[in-house]
């Protein structure tokens, strides 16, 4: 479907005027935290009355009555600004909002905001080939993704700093943080259980959470059980480890309200990633009111805050018996943790994101530096 205009307005005063912004959705619905992140953007923007019409580019299934899709032939344009100008022509947007590090390589005829959310991918090589070289293309892209973008966005404060690595120097970039999930409540119910979400990635630390584990469960009651949650997949030798555990529940895909009854009935969430641009189970355990063990990540130190059970690699394993054998640090941090999910807001962050938009448009369509 040909995404419409929902209301005409002068195009020659963008700050007065309502927003028709299109968004590079390529990676919509694909499952992943950049899915996530778009999605939630695209709806809060849709309820903002300073945004006209919110678009999905890049082959994106309409979403909802508010959202539409730009219609074929787009990917293309997404890739090269030389084909923007006679395929984006009919969508009349404001901005373009390349939401997933990867932009326009050199100015287009739309003005256009870039949102980085990590510089992981300059530590971590990859494991498997497919991963080294993507990885490989991100390290070279990515800088000049950054320097042919108007605006920049990102999704923390510590990622903020991580874009000086890949060369926004000193550049103004507008930190646009994630909003919690609205269909996660916390749960009054005994809570007992732990969660980790696994992943094949090193990065992620799932032999250090199923080490953690298993160091704790002597001190732990008989009734705590591990919900291992693999839909990020897992290494064969962790599959192995945590299938000799006791109490030990492998889960592969859940259902979203599977997850979200665990996330608000869980006891604590076991994190144990070195590297996060922002953390998002993270958030989505405070707003269950479950307890984060780990913080090994900065940005999930930034994220949490005072909700945190902070620990070192030597001392997952006491800080998460801690945490499950003494209720008033327990009451103590789950308290913490819903006050801190609730600073954040897809709202918010809609706000801050048009604030980057406009910023763009008076930049107009010229970079700050050619790539």
């Amino acid at each position: 479907m040909m995404a419409h205009r929902v209301a005409a307005r002068s195009r020659t005063l963008p700050s007065m005027s309502a927003l028709r912004v299109g968004l590079d959705a390529r990676l919509y619905g694909r499952g992943l935290g950049i899915a996530t992140y778009i999605d939630g953007l695209a709806r809060a923007l849709a309820e903002r009355g300073d945004v006209s019409e919110v678009v999905l580019l890049g082959g994106a299934a309409d979403a909802s009555p508010s959202l539409h899709r730009g219609g074929r032939g787009i990917t293309a344009a997404l890739v090269d600004p030389r084909l923007a100008r006679r395929q984006l022509a009919s969508l009349e947007l404001d901005v373009l909002h390349f939401c997933a590090n990867l932009g326009w390589l050199r100015s287009g005829a739309v003005p256009h905001a870039l949102t980085v959310h990590d510089a992981i991918f300059l530590d971590a090589r990859g494991r498997t080939l497919r991963q080294r070289v993507g990885r490989a293309a991100m390290r070279s892209l990515v800088p000049r993704s950054i320097a042919a973008a108007p605006t920049l966005i990102t999704v923390s404060e510590t990622a903020r700093l991580d874009l000086a690595r890949l060369g926004a120097g000193d550049r103004a970039v507008v930190v646009c943080p994630h909003g919690a999930p609205d269909d996660i409540v916390a749960l009054d119910v005994p809570r007992t259980d732990v969660l980790v979400f696994a992943a094949s990635d090193p990065r992620k630390g799932t032999a250090l959470a199923l080490r953690a584990w298993e160091a704790a469960l002597p001190q732990l009651s008989s009734t705590t059980t591990l919900h291992l949650l693999t839909a990020a997949g897992i290494g064969a030798d962790d599959a192995r480890h945590a299938a000799r555990l006791p109490r030990t529940k492998i889960h592969g895909r859940l259902e979203r309200s599977d997850l979200v009854t665990l996330l608000g009935s869980a006891r604590a969430l076991l994190h144990t990633s070195s590297a996060e641009g922002f953390g998002l189970p993270v958030l989505e355990a405070m707003t269950g009111g479950t307890i984060v063990v780990g913080g090994l990540a900065p940005s999930v130190r930034w994220l949490a805050g005072d909700a945190l059970a902070p620990s070192t690699d030597a001392g997952l394993a006491g800080d998460l018996v801690a945490v499950c054998t003494d209720d008033e640090l327990a009451a103590q941090l789950r308290a913490r943790g819903l006050q801190r999910a609730a600073e954040f807001s897809w709202a918010t962050s809609a706000r801050l994101h048009v604030k980057a938009y406009r910023e763009a448009i008076s930049a107009g369509s010229e970079p700050a530096r050619q790539a």
